[in-house]
């Protein structure tokens, strides 16, 4: 019989600070707002929602302290068995859902028995209560794992377990990109004592009542542009205003994504409301964003790119001089860290979901940064004629990586600034199309 699930491993140990140490690499900035509210010492189920994969796990181990054991959908274990005990090395319970099929759903016991085991143990279960991941960002009907667990936690324990269940949102600035921005933020704990009576009365309608408060408690910690039928339009035009609200600077460092997303669910209030009235100037404002949407692809450009009609020839020019004088160390740093950033691009170029992207690519890059860095240390220790020397040379490297990915982003925007001014000085149609989208798009929510 395997051990329970929750124990200490010290292999987890190493392998989960280990993997901190690049979720801060991989990310700009990662921000953990709430983590207070989170009892330590106490049982808890931890429900975020789901929209990255497997970084919304990663997200989750970066900021909660000890273990904490989670419950993922079931298909990802397949029919290996090396894969099975790698998740549950991993800490993850399967959860199976009817889509797997109805025969399957018997396997929960299983799994329900060893997540109330984890709680018993007054340690953390995390679940993804919408049961798969989506890269919207929208919430969508919670399945009653949650509940179920909960219960049957505080049912076997007279009630007298405090077992609170603490809502979680996360918040990304791209869900692919490296060098992005993340933030998670907890909400105040539900005590699932408070639902003892209607329980014993009622049980389903407790664990909806249960599942509705979470839900709520959820919605604020995100942006929840809550119209799948209108998403796309939705998300266009909050997009377009906050990219217009920070002049195409919303991803530095110098804003608190705290206030980006505060501003954004303010603005998701108020245009869910005016795609409510379907009234023609909705129509139209749809309309010019999804045009706009789609010139923007066609023109290769990112929103920040399209916050001015045009830039600064001058600033354009000292910083093509700069990236001249600059290029020996991008050169040193992209020919030294090649490999490492180009296999796990190569290798996951076959994946279609998009959401799976940043998730696989994070996996390779530590395994393949570890290894590369690892060849190169033991490459200079047999080169140099003292250990120190082969010591800095072996930290330079991962640093002049970065340089060279720095350079490499610092290019490209002045590549994007150069055509814009292009488009703005020949009078390209599309481009003239995209900026009165814009302005068309702007004129209407400023005045929501």
């Amino acid at each position: 019989m395997s051990k329970p699930i929750q124990d200490f491993s010290f292999g987890y140990f190493l392998l989960k600070n280990y993997s901190k140490f690049f979720i801060r690499k991989f990310y700009k900035t990662t921000t953990v707002i709430g983590l207070e509210n989170i009892p330590e010492g106490s049982p808890v189920i931890i429900t975020p929602n789901h929209q990255n994969t497997l970084m919304d796990a990663l997200c989750i181990i970066y900021n909660v302290h000890n273990r904490a054991v989670f419950m993922a959908r079931a298909d990802i274990f397949g029919k290996s068995k090396l894969i099975t005990n790698t998740l549950r090395f991993l800490k993850i319970l399967p959860l199976y859902r009817i889509r797997d099929g109805v025969k399957q759903l018997k396997n929960n016991d299983t799994s329900f028995e060893e997540a109330v085991g984890v709680l018993e143990d007054r340690q953390k279960l995390v679940v993804l209560p919408e049961g798969s991941h989506l890269g919207e960002r929208r919430l969508r009907q919670l399945k009653k794992g949650v509940a179920r667990i909960a219960f049957m936690a505080e049912e076997r324990n007279n009630f007298e377990l405090g077992l609170q269940i603490v809502p979680a949102g996360l918040d990304y600035s791209h869900y692919i990109n490296f060098g992005a921005r993340f933030m998670v933020q907890y909400g105040k704990p539900i005590k699932v004592l408070d639902y003892k009576e209607l329980y014993q009365e009622n049980p389903q309608r407790a664990m909806a009542a249960l599942m509705d408060d979470i839900r709520n408690a959820i919605k604020p910690l995100m942006l929840n542009l809550d119209n799948e039928a209108e998403y796309e339009a939705l998300e266009t035009i909050n997009n377009i205003y906050i990219n217009d609200l920070y002049n195409g600077q919303q991803h530095k460092r110098k804003f608190k994504q705290q206030q980006i997303l505060e501003e954004s669910q303010q603005m998701g209030e108020k245009l869910l409301k005016f795609a409510e009235t379907a009234s023609p100037l909705y129509a139209d404002t749809r309309l010019w964003a999804l045009d706009f949407k789609a010139l923007l692809k066609k023109l290769d450009l990112r929103y920040w790119a399209v916050a001015h009609d045009h830039y600064s020839v001058a600033g354009i020019a000292v910083n093509r001089l700069l990236q001249v004088i600059c290029l020996p160390f991008f050169a040193v740093g992209y020919l030294t860290n090649i490999l490492p950033f180009w296999l796990p691009v190569r290798l996951t170029r076959g994946i279609k979901d998009p959401q799976f992207l940043s998730s696989v690519r994070f996996v390779i890059s530590v395994v393949t940064f570890t290894l590369f860095y690892l060849i190169y240390l033991i490459i200079m220790l047999i080169a140099m004629p003292k250990f120190w020397m082969a010591l800095v040379a072996s930290v330079a490297i991962p640093y002049l990586g970065m340089v060279a990915f720095r350079y490499y982003v610092w290019f490209k925007k002045t590549t994007a600034k150069a055509r814009v001014n292009r488009f703005c000085r020949k009078k390209n149609a599309d481009w003239l199309k995209l900026i009165s989208c814009r302005d068309n798009v702007l004129k209407v929510v400023k005045e929501l």
